[in-house]
């Protein structure tokens, strides 16, 4: 299987983090922690520009990791 890039968010209640992670399955992301929440297609709530918006914003931060290397991961901790 190949992967792809999902839109991922970590809530931590009163706000959350934006980043992308290459993957073969939202599965796969949500597993890795319990606040982890992957988006396989655009939500209802969230138009197509933010989420533009928040793909782009992850890639100038620095926030697009592969799900192979967990190291990242430690971040959210």
């Amino acid at each position: 299987m190949s992967k792809r890039t999902f839109l991922v968010c970590c809530d931590y209640g009163t706000g959350g983090i934006w980043f992308l992670v290459d993957a073969e399955s939202k599965k796969q992301i949500d597993t890795l922690h319990p606040k982890f929440c992957a988006f396989e297609t655009t939500p209802d709530w969230l138009s197509e520009s933010d989420k533009t918006e928040y793909c782009l914003m992850a890639e100038k931060a620095g926030h697009h990791w592969d799900i192979d290397n967990t190291e990242w991961v430690r971040k959210f901790k």
